[in-house]
């Protein structure tokens, strides 16, 4: 889908713009998912409150710092106009109620999606063919964090259960960087969709686009239960969607939008044509 004018004003917004407002213990609550859980000790959940989303955009923030993917600001927290958007979702993990990782997805909406600011064309011409896309637009995990890797498995689990679940999504997208591209191909199985450019999103540094098909996995899943497939891959601990039907129901209850107070918090006081474009869209959930 095209980005229409409302995708124009979300230059207007800068990471520095935090606003003071408070917000009281009861934004935080518990709504872990008990049965996909790494350990007893770390949890995944859907950062649908406040005090999470400050969380989980700082974390994202230091490992983006860290890694030169992202320059300082006052705020020091990573996020943009689309998280606000109705149907964008964190997944966190925790560890003993400590957050040590975050993904985020974003659905193509009127507002487009962040990757179109660099591959546009590459982007529209792959929907054009029938594909369902949404990005993966931040992906961190606490450097000193215990099982990273169980952690990333899980987490992309999530993304994946909501993607697939919730809004029939054929194909993943992430924009890497290219030292990172032979990770992506060679343990989360993505394929390339557009070449090197250079992204001011993330401080000038390269990045490459790429696509994960959502259904070649579901069938690589289904080898693996069957023991035809002898590479060790992530997805030998993959719950596919249609395995997870009830754990979907619950992923679609537990989401939560930015409230307009959230909003303010975050970006100052909003365009009215996009206030009124999320209280629609949330509405609508």
């Amino acid at each position: 889908m095209k980005a229409s004018n409302l995708s124009q004003v979300l230059q207007k917004f800068t990471h520095d713009r935090i606003h003071d407002y408070s917000f009281s213990n009861e934004s935080a609550g518990n709504s872990s998912f008990p049965n996909l859980a790494v350990n007893d000790e770390i949890k995944i959940s859907i950062a649908n409150n406040v005090i999470d989303r400050i969380e989980a955009y700082r974390l994202l923030y230091s490992v983006y710092v860290e890694k030169e993917f992202a320059t300082p600001n006052k705020s020091k927290m990573w996020f943009s106009l689309f998280d606000a958007h109705p149907d964008t979702v964190t997944f966190i993990a925790k560890e003993n109620n400590v957050l040590v990782g975050a993904i985020t997805v974003v659905f193509n909406s009127e507002m487009g999606l962040p990757a179109n600011d660099l591959y546009a064309d590459e982007i529209n011409e792959f929907i054009t063919e029938g594909h369902k896309v949404a990005e993966i637009i931040s992906l961190g995990i606490q450097k000193r964090a215990r099982y990273a890797q169980k952690i990333l498995i899980k987490l992309f689990n999530f993304a994946y259960l909501a993607a697939r679940g919730l809004h029939s999504v054929t194909d993943l997208i992430i924009t890497v960087n290219p030292k990172h591209e032979p990770f992506y191909k060679r343990k989360l199985l993505f394929d390339m969709l557009g070449g090197n450019k250079c992204y001011e999103k993330v401080g000038g540094a390269e990045a490459v686009l790429l696509k994960l098909d959502l259904k070649k996995i579901e069938k690589l899943v289904d080898k693996i239960r069957l023991e035809k497939h002898p590479k060790k891959t992530i997805y030998q601990q993959f719950f596919k969607a249609s395995e997870k039907l009830e754990l979907i129901k619950k992923i679609k209850k537990k989401l939560k939008p930015m409230t307009t107070k959230e909003m303010h918090y975050f970006f100052g006081k909003l365009p009215k044509v996009l206030e009124c474009q999320f209280s629609e869209l949330a509405a609508q959930n």
